[in-house]
Formats: structure tokens, C-alpha cells, sequence
């Protein structure tokens, strides 16, 4: 009888995975598929729930499912075999069984494949390193991550001060449970595998206050990572604004956005398109808050007034465009309510305002739910949705529509490998679209690294320009829809849609690097100059952004060329050993790398 049960359960689970191509011009719905796909998943931690991360980390092409675990089990660790997923968590060498709360995957080390790291309640936080496919190490202690325990909630990954790596943020329930006043940490990422903690020096070591969510977000779009926190108990949340220079400053008052919320959830959107992200925030049945982001250094709360306040106790919060018309949707999770508790999704209506969804399958979810990620499991273009629930978790598969859609996967080269904080937008006839590359968001979650973007009925993107930390800007022209893009940061401008050589040039790597006394760096003109002159300037800078010196500042034909540095100023003086950035720039275009002076 067990034979005929699983063969059934596996034709039904291929007859779901097929469902979308049938459903052409139909509403959209979602269908749990979790326990037919080999999810078997019961959160049995504490009040406060847990996180679920969507997230490829073996690189296969297929995006993979993490969820946090109560005390005495391991995390779980679900790999996606083209729809079909196992937990591998006891191949994996992982010995961590506390209570964890946060799971993201992050590339910190810039060697190509995904590191793990897991923040625990009332316990250490743990780093993993995979230092070859499959392979992880503990290497909390040896990469400067503190060992002692916390009361760890939440936790993101962003390059705050533009280096090329990712530096690391852990957000601290203090004064819980005995384990006393606790501050936020920040981590700042040396480059060499390790960390130094930096949350005092930066000024965002908050040590009174009960964070249960954080992210990154260039709110000013200034070209730096700020943070925003959410508080609970009412406390007021923070937005530091960074001053890149290695500081942040608290400008949550004069920003409009402390929120005196009891939040638990942060989602990080551009839901009208106006460049500038928003942020949304989830709060008890008091009414979640809509920080609308004036583009002027201010916010304006309007959840209630666009009727997207939901008045529950809610927990994770993502932006997706479920639909692929073109702008975010909203979608929250729910532990309890009245006169229900169910999750809710709100359709954008493209005019600024919102529309609760009902008759989609996920109105039919009583359970209490709480982190929520995003991603694209089965690679048909639309967004799926995985929830973690203390009852089974589940995995809810978009049917899909006709609308066309583009994924874009960013590898950093110059920048930090996961393109965390880079901003793509997207053109397309009268479509002009943001988005943004965050590594921690929703409620202890993390959503795909391979960014959706719907374009509606078009059929083809006009160009897609991709703003790196470093400075450099790529664009490619012409792009067919429905397909997924690999965009590695100082390479893809050498692709135009026509097949044709670029306007514009390429910033080759420094050789030697590391250096001492000095090194090369080589550059190429294209050739759409058409043999005329362009005023091409060569810069070295530091960390701050101070210049240090003018190597080239005149005008060039097409070509290659090469100039060496000797590692001394505009004065003459040696600088001291450390890292530098080397800026090409001709006319509006910026290309910048990373070089180290070793003395």
C-alpha cells in the first residue's frame, strides 16, 4: 500500500509543479506543496518564532530552502533537486543545536560559494565557512565572531564601508534572561577571513533596546548602506544614516521614521517607483506602519490610510511582484488575530495604492506563521513563498500568469561577490523599476539572491543598468524576456544587444597585488569612440574617499593602455600600507577596483 500512497503523492506533486503553464490568463493561485515536494517541518522554538531562508547555496541553478530549529535539533537544510527537496543538514559536518533564529547564506570571503552563518537564542552565534563543495567548518572563534552567548534575534549582511566585502550585522534582545545589557555588534569584514567588531567606534552599538529586526537600505541613495532596526516594546526604531567615513549617525527622529511600534518584521521595497526604497513594518493588531521614502531624506507613515495595516499580530513582511506586472506587491505573515489570523497578500494597483487578494489558496492559511522568504524554486519566472509556521511550514507555489518576467543574478568582482546593496533598474517602453539586493529582511529571513523582475506584456527589456558599491555602472541593451541573467560587475558592458564592441571602457585588475613599492593597472577604450579623443581620468583613493593621487587626466584615442603607481601621493610621500580604490572615469562612467599596499 506504501508503494501506491507515494506513487500517487508523486504524480500529484508533478501535476502541481505543471499547474502554472495550464493557467493562462487565469487568476493566480497558490498551492502548498511543501509535504508533496519532502518538506517536513514543525517550528518548536520559543515565542518568538523563526526564520526561513530561500537561498541557491551549492550553486546548482535550483534555489534551496533553510529553516531555524527549536533547541536540541539541528537547523534544516532542504536541497532543491528540481522541484524535489531532501534535508542533507547531517552531510554537512554542522553540530549546532540551539535554539537558532536567523539562516543566511552569504558569500564573505568573495571565493565564489556560500558561507552559513546562524544566529541562536540565548547561545553563541555560529559562522561556517564551506571551504570546498559540501564542506563546512566551524570558524566562528578563528574569523573574530564572538563566542559568547546572546540573546541573538536578528541578523544582515552588508558592505558598509564599500571595501568589496561583506561586513556583518547581529541585532541583540538585551537584558534577556539573565544574559544582561547587550550590544548590537557590528563586524566589519578585514578581507583576510577575518572580523574586528566596530558597533562603538560606528556608533551603532545600541545596548538598550529589544531589536527583533534589522536591514540595510540606501535610503538617501547616497551610495552607502544605512540601517534600520525595529524595536519591540514600543521603544522607537532607529534608522542610522551612514556618513561613509566608517560612522553612522541616528537620524531616526528627523527622518519621521521611529516608529513606537511593538515590531517584529522589515521589508525593504520601492512599491511606487519613484527610485527611493520604502520600508514596511509589522507590528501587533495595533496596525502595521508604511514608511513611504519621501526622496529627501524623509519618511511618511500612510499603512492605515492605504488600508495595508492589517491590525494582527504579524511577523515577516516581503515586497514581490507576485503577478509580474511590474510593481511590488505586499505580503505579511500572521500568528494570531481576530477575527482570524490568516496570512494576507495586497496587490499593488500601480497607482500608489494596495488591494487585499482573497480566493488564491493563501486565504485558507490558519496557521500561526511567522518568518516568510521569497523565491523562485521551480524556475518558471514567478515568485513562490516559503513560511515557517509552528504548524507545517509551507512552501506556496505561484500557478503563474501570461505576464513576462526577467530574473538577474549579480556576481561582484570590484564590489562584494553577492551583489548585496547594488541597485538595478530596469527600462522598458514607458516601465522605469527599482530593485535592491538586501542579505537579512522579513522576520529572521532572507529571500533569493536571483532578483525577479515582471515586465507585464513586453516582450522585450529596452536595458538593465546595475549601480555597484564599487562605482562601476553596467548596462546591457535589448535583453529578451523570460530568462535569467548572470551581470558580473565590469563585464557585461562589453555586451551590447547588437553583438557590437562598447561605448565606454574596461578597469583591468592591478598587477602585482597585494604590492610593494608598486604596481601596474591596465585599462581598454572601446571602440564606439569613433577615433575621437576622450577625456579619461586615472585616480587613486583611500578608504574615505580622500584623493591620494592623479595618475592619468587626459584625453585618449581607443585602445589598451597601462600606468603604474609607485605607491606615493600627489606630494611625493609614500603612502602607508593598506587598502586603496583605483577610479577610472571618462565622461559619466565610473569603474572602480581594490588594490592593497603591503610596506
Amino acid at each position: 500500500m506504501k508503494v501506491y500512497i507515494l506513487f500517487y503523492a508523486g504524480l500529484l506533486h508533478c501535476f502541481l509543479l505543471g499547474l502554472g503553464r495550464n493557467l493562462h490568463a487565469q487568476q493566480i493561485t497558490f498551492t502548498d506543496v511543501a509535504m508533496f515536494s519532502g518538506i517536513e517541518h514543525h517550528y518548536t522554538g520559543n515565542f518568538l518564532g523563526g526564520g526561513v531562508s530561500f537561498c541557491d547555496f551549492n550553486n546548482d541553478g535550483y534555489t534551496d530552502i533553510n529553516l531555524s530549529s527549536g533547541a536540541g535539533e539541528l537547523i534544516y537544510v532542504y536541497e532543491n533537486q528540481n522541484g524535489v527537496f531532501t534535508n542533507i543538514v547531517g552531510q554537512m559536518g554542522l553540530s549546532d543545536t540551539l535554539q537558532s533564529e536567523t539562516i543566511l547564506w552569504a558569500d564573505y570571503d568573495n571565493d565564489g560559494d556560500k558561507d552559513l552563518l546562524i544566529t541562536n537564542y540565548l547561545g553563541s552565534n555560529r559562522l561556517y565557512r564551506q571551504s570546498a563543495p559540501g564542506e563546512f567548518t566551524d570558524v566562528t572563534a578563528l574569523a573574530g565572531i564572538s563566542t559568547n552567548p546572546y540573546a541573538t534575534t536578528a541578523a544582515c549582511w552588508a558592505d558598509y564601508n564599500n571595501d568589496g566585502y561583506l561586513d556583518l550585522y547581529i541585532a541583540t534582545y538585551s537584558d534577556e534572561s539573565g544574559v544582561g545589557l547587550t550590544p548590537n555588534l557590528l563586524y566589519e569584514n578585514q578581507g583576510d577571513g577575518t572580523f574586528v567588531e566596530v558597533g562603538g567606534s560606528a556608533g551603532v552599538a545600541d545596548s538598550i533596546h529589544h531589536p527583533l529586526a534589522a536591514a540595510f537600505l540606501d535610503y538617501n541613495r547616497d551610495g552607502w548602506q544605512d540601517l534600520y532596526i525595529a524595536h519591540d516594546k514600543k521603544e522607537g526604531n532607529v534608522l542610522y544614516r551612514n556618513n561613509g567615513n566608517g560612522t553612522f549617525s541616528d537620524v531616526s527622529s528627523s527622518s519621521g521614521a521611529d516608529l513606537h511600534f511593538d515590531c517584529m518584521g522589515i521589508a525593504i521595497g520601492d512599491y511606487d517607483n519613484n527610485g527611493f526604497p520604502d520600508i514596511y513594518v509589522s507590528n501587533t493588531d495595533s496596525g502595521n506602519g508604511l514608511l513611504h521614502n519621501n526622496g529627501d531624506g524623509t519618511f511618511t507613515e500612510i499603512a492605515d490610510s492605504l488600508g495595508i495595516a492589517v491590525h494582527r499580530i504579524c511577523w515577516g513582511v516581503n515586497f514581490l511582484d507576485f503577478d509580474n506586472d511590474s510593481d511590488l506587491d505586499l505580503y505579511v505573515s500572521t500568528s494570531h488575530g481576530t477575527p482570524d489570523n490568516y496570512n494576507v497578500l495586497f496587490e499593488n494597483n500601480g497607482n500608489g495604492t494596495f488591494t487585499r487578494t482573497s480566493g488564491n489558496g493563501l486565504d485558507t492559511d490558519t496557521s500561526h506563521s511567522y518568518g516568510n522568504a521569497i523565491g523562485d524554486f521551480n524556475n518558471d519566472g514567478f515568485c513562490d513563498i516559503a513560511v515557517l509556521n509552528t504548524s507545517p511550514t509551507s512552501l506556496w507555489q505561484n500557478s503563474g500568469n501570461n505576464n513576462h518576467w526577467i530574473k538577474v543574478f549579480l556576481q561582484g568582482t570590484a564590489s562584494n561577490r553577492d551583489g548585496v546593496g547594488c541597485l538595478i533598474e530596469l527600462f522598458a517602453d514607458s516601465l522605469h523599476i527599482f530593485r535592491t539586493m538586501e542579505c537579512g529582511i522579513s522576520y529572521l529571513s532572507q529571500n533569493s539572491f536571483t532578483v525577479p523582475i515582471g515586465v507585464g506584456e513586453r516582450t522585450q527589456i529596452d536595458s538593465i543598468v546595475v549601480h555597484w558599491l564599487s562605482g562601476i555602472r553596467d548596462v546591457i541593451r535589448h535583453i529578451p524576456v523570460d530568462q535569467t541573467i548572470t551581470i558580473v560587475e565590469g563585464q557585461v558592458s562589453s555586451l551590447d544587444a547588437a553583438g557590437r564592441a562598447p561605448t565606454g571602457f574596461v578597469l583591468y585588475p592591478n598587477y602585482p597585488n597585494p604590492f610593494n613599492p608598486s604596481t601596474n593597472i591596465g585599462f581598454r577604450i572601446g571602440g564606439l569612440l569613433g577615433g575621437t579623443a576622450g577625456l579619461v581620468e586615472l585616480k587613486i583613493y583611500d578608504v574615505f574617499g580622500r584623493e591620494v593621487r592623479t595618475l592619468l587626466k587626459n584625453h585618449l584615442i581607443p585602445g589598451t593602455y597601462e600606468v603604474q603607481w609607485d605607491g606615493r601621493d600627489n606630494f611625493g610621500a609614500p603612502v602607508s600600507s593598506g587598502v586603496y580604490f583605483y577610479q577610472l572615469k571618462m565622461n559619466r562612467d565610473v569603474q572602480v577596483r581594490k588594490l592593497l599596499l603591503l610596506r
